[in-house]
């Protein structure tokens, strides 16, 4: 398996192809997902996931623009749900 360092400096806008506010949206995203895990309200959960979907939309808005948003958020939306679906595998399917 071969490692390497994401680039953390540079421009916030992500110049170097990094952007750390997007990432740390994104990381959210994943952090508050309830699918593999039985809470006793998950709709706070919930909640919270859906107000950092309205700012990760913003924030792509005011980014790249109106239509352009709109392809980037269904993107970032397809990697949450890869990333669920890897975790999924690893938990239930892989064999122990």
């Amino acid at each position: 398996m071969k490692m390497f360092a994401l680039p953390t400096r540079g421009h916030p806008d992500g110049e170097n192809g990094f952007d750390p506010y997007l990432t740390s949206l994104m990381r959210i995203q994943i952090g508050f997902s309830t699918f593999s895990v039985q809470l006793q309200q998950p709709e706070v959960c919930e909640r919270v996931l859906h107000r950092y979907r309205i700012l990760l939309f913003r924030y792509l808005k005011n980014k790249f623009g109106g239509m352009n948003a709109e392809a980037k958020f269904a993107e970032a939306m397809e990697i949450c749900a890869t990333a669920r679906e890897a975790a999924d595998i690893v938990r239930r399917r892989l064999p122990v």
